[in-house]
């Protein structure tokens, strides 16, 4: 099984010869690449909808990756995927948003969450566009525990040390119970 990369990932960098007010005052976002691949199924997954023939078995996952980078040389990925509209929109319209990043102050993630929104506004505010700006908010997250030397959920205040966890793949009908 082998991730297949989109050809077309972008990125976006703040020239160092515009410093402004704001840059001067802290860390700042420097970078930006979004990109999106493909993950194949080794075995196609049918679920209902599947059953009823209004949609053909899920082969693959499109995954888009949000890669950050700060002045200070602070990184932070985070992904977002989409599985039956392989990624396409969720990927174009991150890409779209992704600029708006540069020159922010990576910390003031709520700050961001909402320039993105407001910088999609046309494409709504759920759906595809929170899953467009779902890798970014993940990256930045990511950065944040990192800057703090903090597993993310001790950063965020972890309620227990453990997990349990279950299988939820019974939902999908192309497994045996």
């Amino acid at each position: 099984m082998t991730l297949r990369a989109n050809s077309d990932a972008v990125s976006y960098a703040k020239t160092a010869h515009s410093p402004t007010a704001a840059a001067e005052s802290g860390d700042r976002i420097e970078q930006v690449k979004i990109s999106l691949a493909f993950l194949p199924l080794a075995t196609p997954v049918s679920d209902a909808k599947v059953l009823t023939g209004r949609q053909k078995p899920l082969t693959e996952v499109a995954i888009i990756f949000a890669e950050i980078r700060t002045l200070d040389g602070f990184e932070g990925v985070g992904f977002s995927y989409s599985k039956r509209a392989r990624g396409q929109g969720i990927y174009a319209h991150a890409k779209e948003i992704a600029n708006n990043l540069l020159g922010e102050d990576p910390n003031d993630i709520d700050k961001i969450y909402t320039k993105l929104q407001w910088a999609g506004a046309s494409v709504g505010r759920s759906g595809m566009a929170v899953q467009a700006i779902s890798p970014i908010d993940i990256a930045l997250w990511d950065m944040k525990a990192k800057r703090a030397k903090l597993p993310l959920a001790k950063l965020l205040g972890a309620h227990r040390d453990s997990v349990q966890c279950y299988n939820t793949s019974g939902g999908f009908l192309h497994t045996p119970l």
